[in-house]
């Protein structure tokens, strides 16, 4: 009687049932796997495959810039912050661009992404947008080589993660929707609610944005010299591949860098300007300058600058970098 419960037991196939139950339970976990795997790698939210089609709908611009940028037609790429980040290419007319800026971008991430698409840039041109908050030894990097050159492993993640499948989600329903990406096929942000934003107050509207910024950005500064010989390894980087480059320290907002006096933060500003210029003994200095006026910037900002603020700083480094070849032999011009 034992016997013949036992053989009932075991199945057909004569296998436990325990285990043709894990069995069932690997496949159904491998074809999910499976199935996330690939809708991710089809609509790659985050653009780190260099296959979105459909628009970054989230904050990616590093990752998408750095696969985006070795299929970009351009002359020459801005690269900087989110203030650089800000301007279109299309506003300038002298020469195809590509923006490259990513928010919060520090030194030593710029020049990963210039390194890793340095046979790219070969023979163009870099507009550098420089700032402030940039060298506080206190900010810490966010992004790594892993999102320019990532391992087997980094993509496995990124197309398992239940994050990236969130966000692939996302993309999709907010492009069936008809919603607008955060950024454009030449990199520039879309911008336009800041500028209607802007066109709707008759004065500046400041509240307390300007402490809010000194808290997050220049709380407990520290000058960064480490950053500053990270970029006399960027210029060596890009002399060496004949890459012409220009670099401006972006304008500060003139209330902004009252309060940063207020804060006994002016010595470190002047070490700042000293100290890019002892690298780049051309740049173009508006830190501060006439476009330092708070009417030069966004009512509702005195970070951001307004468009005509953005033309004027890249038509200036436009300018220079034109002056800067006319001396060049005939091979040394693009």
């Amino acid at each position: 009687m034992s016997l013949s419960i036992s053989n009932s037991s075991a199945g057909i196939s004569g296998r436990p049932v325990g285990a043709r139950f894990l069995l069932l339970w690997a496949t159904c976990v491998v074809a999910m796997l499976l199935a996330i795997g690939v809708f991710n790698a089809w609509i790659d939210p985050l653009g780190r495959l260099g296959r979105n089609t459909l628009g970054i709908y989230h904050s990616a611009e590093f990752e998408y810039k750095v696969t985006r940028l070795p299929y970009a037609i351009f002359d020459g790429v801005l690269i900087g912050s989110s203030k650089i980040a800000n301007i279109d290419p299309e506003w300038i007319s002298q020469k195809k661009l590509f923006n490259a800026a990513f928010s919060g971008a520090l030194p030593e991430e710029m020049f990963l992404f210039l390194h890793a698409n340095r046979e790219n840039l070969k023979k163009k041109f870099i507009v550098i947008g420089f700032d402030f908050f940039m060298f506080n030894e206190r900010t810490k990097s966010k992004r790594g080589a892993e999102l320019i050159s990532p391992s087997g492993t980094d993509i496995l993640g990124y197309l398992l993660s239940m994050r990236s499948s969130y966000f692939s989600l996302q993309t999709l329903l907010k492009f069936a929707r008809g919603e607008r990406a955060k950024i454009k096929v030449n990199g520039a942000r879309y911008i336009n609610d800041l500028i209607e934003k802007d066109q709707s107050l008759i004065a500046p509207d400041y509240g307390e944005k300007i402490p809010t910024i000194l808290r997050s950005l220049y709380g407990q500064y520290d000058f960064s010299y480490r950053r500053v010989s990270r970029m006399r390894e960027l210029r060596q980087l890009l002399e060496r591949h004949g890459i012409t480059y220009k670099v401006i320290l972006n304008p500060q907002n003139e209330l902004l860098i009252a309060a940063l006096e207020s804060a006994g933060l002016r010595g470190a500003f002047d070490t700042y300007r000293t100290e890019l210029r002892s690298v780049f003994p051309n740049l173009i200095d508006l830190s501060q300058s006439e476009l330092s006026a708070p009417e030069h910037f966004f009512h509702q900002s005195p970070f951001y600058f307004r468009p005509a603020v953005m033309r004027d700083m890249v038509v200036r480094a436009l300018l220079a970098i034109d002056d800067s070849r006319e001396g060049l032999p005939a091979e040394g011009k693009r």
